[in-house]
């Protein structure tokens, strides 16, 4: 059963040795079936000793790891159980989830991007709307008809609903960039 499981199986015993690993284990690392029996320090070289090391602390429960196999960063979901109480060791069960991993990790990219054009972009319009808004005021001061300060009331009304739409904006990227 566990041969055909596309997970990566690990069963060390209570002295940390290699107890078992299906062909998923020893293709992610790259193990060989005569490896059962030797110690983590043995099966696990130096050069693939955040490996070994990460495993072998990894609580009873479930947690993320990140490895770099041959140099690829890979993201598993490792599922741990204890053995009867530890008398028979542990036994690691990983699922790849680097295509979920990165696909989460290119859409925080993605949401930062938007949320700082959003900034950006506002800001920039918030600017423009204070210099209109400050020629209007200069040439109402300068309008003697009514014709001519209907105008200007007209562009400081859309101006200040221009800042409003701005200040909505912001309110809407918050929730709409939000996790």
């Amino acid at each position: 059963l566990l041969e055909n499981v596309e997970d990566a199986i690990i069963v060390l015993d209570s002295q940390d040795r290699l107890a078992y690993c299906n062909q998923a284990a020893q293709e992610l690392f790259d193990l060989r079936p005569e490896y059962v029996g030797l110690s983590t320090g043995d099966v696990f070289d130096s050069t693939r000793d955040e490996i070994r090391d990460r495993l072998t602390d990894i609580p009873d429960g479930t947690t993320e790891i990140e490895i770099t196999p041959d140099g690829e960063r890979r993201y598993f979901s490792v599922s741990v159980s204890t053995l009867d109480d530890n008398e028979r060791g542990r036994a690691f069960a990983l699922h790849e989830i680097t295509a979920q991993k990165e696909y989460g990790l290119r859409e925080e990219e993605q949401r930062d991007n938007l949320e700082t054009l959003n900034r950006v972009l506002r800001h920039d319009l918030r600017n423009d709307l204070q210099l209109i808004t400050a020629y209007a005021d200069l040439l109402q001061d300068e309008c003697e008809t009514e014709e001519e300060q209907r105008y200007i009331d007209t562009i400081l009304k859309s101006a200040d609903h221009a800042v409003e739409l701005t200040q909505t904006a912001r309110e809407l990227a918050k929730v709409m960039v939000s996790e």
